[in-house]
């Protein structure tokens, strides 16, 4: 591809291959593509995001000697020739990795992690009264024996083979370490975004204008507006932040016309809703980090309230989530909530909403549905001790991916024991043979 030497602007000439312009018949009739020319003399006209092969680009909206209409080109396919005086304001600044924040007043809100957890020392019987009312508790922080074999035993003192890796299979088949990108914002622009930019950027805003304020103004007398909603959203964002505002009343189970319940049934939308703006608008980095989180509630009849001992804030919804994990731009770009219990059955006792994935266990379900967006594309997840179930690593494997740390069956303790003693950013690679016997 062509790389851009110099900065652009509406007026600016340059040139390209024939078969790089788009709409590529109208370009075709006059530069066939067997010829293999190049179009020369042409004028820039404008930017702005074009779809190319079901991906948005950045790209130049040109003007092609002998071609009637607009054409583009993305932009990096373009050799700039002649530049103006004035480029165009996406190129003009270096992109800006400082920030400015103003930070929250308070001493308790200025903390960029969790320095005291939200429950004291008692936590063990509070744990225990939980689940005397029925509760869940995820109190397992050990890798689940899903579809796996017994692990080797731990006297077991055979060879094992440690060679230096000479290899990446990414990179044997020519794929590069890209970073995440927005698909209709580029990063120069988003670091000059205000915070309330960025929410709008990041948030289904589309579901809001279609779905909730719609059918919120079904029930109104004076018609929603969206700076309307936003202020109201603002205002339950602030009253989240102090305990002692009551909140059971908003979570009524919802009746489904089958006659199950659907605690769950204004927040599935939404987070369906908030998947699948990310899907189209955000590409994730080739690194990626599979984990759980917490959203604290100290209310235990919310939908899907839960105990997680070994989190900072053990109680309230369990949440699995992607993020990016390359280049410090930690977005999260999809999320699946634990619904536990609470999850809706029929009469009959089948799942209400099946998921995509049939016939694996209950880890393998979550790690093949969370990597879903990025299967075929050849990226890799990392993951802990809680997705560490063989099978799943091979299907995700299967799907353009991998899984790090120590799956049943895998001697962790020879390879621990191995690099007990090394120095930090010592490697080798242990050889094992992989058998995985499945039934007919």
């Amino acid at each position: 591809m062509v790389s851009t030497s110099k900065l652009s602007s509406i007026g600016a000439i340059g040139s390209a291959a024939s078969c790089l312009f788009h709409p590529g018949d109208k370009v075709r009739e006059k530069y066939p593509k067997d010829a293999k020319l190049r179009c020369v003399n042409v004028e820039i006209t404008s930017e702005g995001l074009r779809r190319i092969k079901n991906e948005a680009k950045m790209c130049y909206l040109i003007s092609i000697p002998k071609v009637e209409g607009e054409c583009y080109i993305v932009k990096k396919c373009f050799r700039v020739e002649q530049s103006p005086d004035t480029p165009f304001k996406s190129e003009r600044a270096p992109l800006r990795c400082d920030i400015p924040h103003p930070l929250p007043h308070g001493k308790d809100r200025t903390a960029l992690f969790n320095v005291v957890r939200n429950v004291g020392n008692g936590l063990a019987d509070e744990v225990l009264e939980l689940r005397a009312q029925g509760l869940e508790v995820d109190n397992d922080n050990e890798p689940l024996n899903e579809g796996a074999g017994a692990p080797p035993p731990l006297e077991y003192s055979g060879p094992h083979n440690f060679t230096v890796p000479m290899h990446c299979p990414r990179h044997e088949r020519n794929m590069i370490d890209e970073s995440g990108k927005w698909a209709y914002h580029c990063w120069d622009e988003i670091v000059s975004m205000t915070e309330f930019e960025l929410f709008r950027m990041a948030f289904p805003e589309d579901f809001v204008k279609d779905v909730i304020i719609p059918r919120t103004n079904d029930n109104l007398g004076l018609p929603l507006m969206l700076g309307e909603f936003y202020k109201w959203l603002g205002c339950n964002f602030f009253m989240a932040c102090f305990q002692g505002i009551p909140d059971r009343k908003c979570w009524t189970p919802t009746v489904e016309r089958d006659g199950y319940e659907d605690r769950f049934h204004e927040m599935r939308k939404m987070i369906d809703e908030f998947n699948n703006h990310y899907a189209h608008s955000y590409h994730p980095s080739w690194l990626n980090c599979l984990d759980e989180s917490m959203s604290s509630w100290l209310n235990k009849f919310c939908p899907g309230f839960m105990c997680v001992p070994r989190k900072p804030h053990p109680f309230g919804n369990e949440y699995h989530l992607i993020a990016d994990g390359d280049d410090g731009k930690s977005i999260m770009w999809h999320v699946k909530l634990v619904e536990g219990k609470d999850r809706p059955k029929k009469a009959g006792g089948q799942w209400v909403f099946l998921t995509q994935f049939p016939g694996y266990g209950k880890t393998m379900t979550t790690m093949l549905e969370m990597t879903k967006p990025i299967h075929g594309k050849g990226k890799v997840v990392v993951g802990d001790s809680g997705f560490c179930v063989q099978e799943g690593v091979v299907e995700c494997h299967k799907r353009g991916k991998k899984q790090g740390n120590w799956p049943r069956g895998v001697p962790g303790a020879a390879i621990d024991m191995y690099f007990d003693d090394m120095e930090l950013g010592h490697y080798r690679r242990e050889l094992e043979e992989l058998q995985i016997y499945r039934a007919l």
